[in-house]
């Protein structure tokens, strides 16, 4: 079987901020403290310590009629008081804060909510803005041990003595701060986020802080009370209930359900790029776009005149990034060269949008790219929008600067930082346009050195799904069944049951949109016995070649994989060997990006996985893949070719006669 691997890679999706819809269920808050004169968590396992001289007070908000005291964190001292919970319990994705608040002093921030322990990152406080430097409720939102925005704040001056409810809500459409029942707004540049960054507040370990900031400072001074949380985003009319002294418990929850993206229509690849041979760019195509940026003119490969990229809105394309950039050194000899010396570049989200295309019509885009500074962190996501809708339908997150990982011939540790390659997404077209909407996660700028759109007669394999996607390749929540993994055998479990999609471990890469981990129980930092877990998957090529399938496949996995097989037959696949830490952007030791092109067959085709658990621990599996094949020529198209062959038979037999 030809393989080709290569080590320290994972793709990973973005989501995109739309309007959700709304429905009503039952839904109780999973954490919620009365303090009417006890540390316990009303809905159980969650009771909490008072630590310096915190207490009770009888000062309560008016309009709960039913709190008859409320936690007091005024005390002598001024300044050492307040509440803490350890945290075991996971809240990952969407969620609701609620409080009551009074503060007798405003000087300075004054922390009411905090999980920045334990490898958490959340804290909400009353001060000032340091986006803005007014008077404002500042919060810090992040996933587990990084953040996402330390500016996710609403101007707002407190007065002193006065009882304000404050409801916060993270979900996919954005942040949301609430004073009394009615929406602030955000400061600029802060309303909303893309979560691939996958919001959580709780990892499972931990310590929430109540009135003050986890590394002992920026304590709250007054009274809370009535404080819950929510695993799902409240509307406004609950908050407003909740403002107006509706009991948590009582409120039926309208959870806002935000849009969700697909993450199943289409394909990724890699094209590695050292010269006019191998970037497979051809007179012999067709063509819908070809764009080189930058400000050397463009460049003309293989014979292939290329137009020039630019900034704005065009009748073939449009695109925001706005920036020039002169010609650089480049590990490119040929033509092609010309592509990969310059580029348009901008520090911020991109949209470059193709027009004119034809529905129904298979399209290979191809952006080009290339390291810039090694090591370095230019981290993107690329969204690719098919139908038009402005939701993407796939995803990939990498960081441009290490091209080892994203182009399998490039070996890890390359030695300067010139490598270029090409980006591939395989898509049927469902629109007349197709967007892709980029998004700069690390450092530094986003590079774009040119673009070609093509014509192809390959189309993806739709029914190839990464791990931790429903039916619909909607990401999966913790414990909920995966239906297209299943448990051949191993230590634990039994065989044919559906894997579990799981909350991962915080040493592990966090779940997000586009796949996510699987195991056994629910969440990762389970324990497993040690052993072999063997899973596997399904996908169908009946009307596509096989001999033309290409599946282009990253696994992340605690410990080991030991083999991958398909169709029964080792790939040779492994991982082993390397230490089980998982970093965060997507930099993973134990990890690795492989092409298969062999071995497939006609219909079902099926992989399955080895996983090595060496020890009684945490296990479990995550992969992220995409292929496309070509398809099986109509019979019409055959009829037409038979009878092309014939005529020139009949031809050649009358000229030798």
């Amino acid at each position: 079987m030809n393989l080709r691997a290569s080590h320290h890679a994972f793709f990973l999706v973005a989501i995109v901020i739309g309007v959700g819809s709304a429905t009503s269920v039952e839904a109780s808050p999973v954490l919620y403290w009365t303090f009417d004169n006890t540390v316990d968590d009303a809905m159980g396992g969650a009771a909490g310590v008072l630590n310096g001289g915190a207490g009770y007070s009888t000062t309560v908000p008016g309009p709960l009629t039913y709190s008859t005291a409320s936690l007091d964190l005024n005390s002598a001292d001024l300044g050492t008081d307040w509440f803490s919970v350890p945290a075991a319990l996971s809240v990952q994705g969407s969620y609701t804060i609620s409080a009551w608040t009074r503060m007798s002093s405003t000087v300075g921030n004054r922390s009411f909510f905090d999980t920045r322990s334990g490898g958490n990152t959340y804290d909400a406080k009353f001060g000032s803005s340091p986006v803005t430097g007014n008077p404002a409720i500042h919060r810090a939102v992040g996933r587990g041990p990084t953040w996402i925005d330390t500016g996710a704040d609403a101007d707002f001056a407190a007065a002193a003595d006065t009882w304000y409810h404050v409801a916060a809500v993270v979900d996919q459409l954005g942040y949301r701060i609430y004073i009394d029942g009615e929406a602030l707004p955000p400061v600029p540049d802060h309303g909303t986020f893309s979560p691939p960054d996958n919001p959580m507040l709780l990892s499972g370990t931990g310590e929430i802080n109540i009135g003050r900031y986890s590394g002992g400072s920026e304590y709250f001074s007054g009274q809370i009370d009535d404080v819950a949380v929510w695993d799902a985003a409240l509307s406004a009319n609950n908050i407003s209930q909740l403002a107006t002294g509706t009991l948590p418990t009582d409120i039926i929850v309208d959870v806002v359900e935000p849009p969700h993206i697909r993450n199943d229509t289409g394909a990724l690849k890699y094209l590695p790029i050292t010269g006019d041979g191998d970037s497979q760019i051809a007179a012999t195509k067709v063509y819908t776009h070809k764009l080189d940026f930058g400000t050397s003119g463009a460049a003309v490969v293989n014979g292939v005149a290329f137009d020039q990229g630019e900034a704005g809105d065009f009748a073939t394309y449009s695109s925001d990034i706005p920036t020039p950039h002169g010609g650089n050194a480049v590990s490119v000899t040929g033509d092609v060269a010309g592509v990969f010396g310059d580029m348009n570049y901008n520090n911020a989200g991109a949209t470059l949008t193709l027009k004119g295309l034809t529905v129904g019509q298979p399209y290979d885009t191809r952006l080009y790219m290339r390291s810039w500074s090694q090591p370095s962190d230019r981290t993107q996501t690329f969204e690719f929008d098919v139908d038009g809708d402005l939701f993407g339908d796939r995803f990939v997150r990498i960081n441009a600067d290490d091209a080892a990982p994203n182009a399998t011939a490039y070996a890890p540790g390359f030695a300067n930082g010139a490598e270029a390659y090409a980006l591939s997404y395989n898509f049927v077209a469902e629109s007349s346009e197709m967007s892709i909407l980029i998004k700069q996660l690390g450092g530094g700028s986003f590079h774009l050195y040119g673009v070609t759109n093509e014509e192809t007669d390959r189309r993806p394999i739709d029914s190839l799904f990464s791990t931790g996607l429903s039916a619909d390749g909607v990401a999966l929540a913790g414990g909920e069944e995966d239906p297209h993994y299943t448990l051949v055998g191993g230590p634990q479990g039994e065989p044919g049951q559906q894997a579990l999609a799981i909350t991962n471990h915080p040493a592990w890469a966090f779940n997000d949109d586009g796949s996510g981990f699987i195991g056994l129980v629910e969440p990762g930092t389970s324990d497993l016995p040690d052993g072999t877990y063997t899973y596997s998957t399904t996908f169908d090529l009946a009307g596509m070649v096989p001999e033309t399938a290409e599946i282009l496949m990253s696994l992340i996995v605690d410990n080991e994989i030991s083999d991958v097989r398909l169709n029964g037959v080792s790939t040779g696949i492994q991982i082993v060997d390397e230490p089980a830490h998982l970093a965060q952007y997507f930099k993973y030791e134990t990890s690795g990006t492989f092409l298969l092109d062999s071995g497939f067959q006609e219909g079902i085709n099926t992989l399955e996985f080895d996983l090595l658990n060496p020890a009684i621990g945490p296990a479990g599996l995550r992969i992220e893949m995409s292929g496309s094949a070509v398809p099986v020529p109509e019979p019409s198209v055959l009829a037409l070719a038979l009878a092309g062959l014939l005529a020139a038979f009949a031809y050649c037999r009358r000229r030798s006669s």
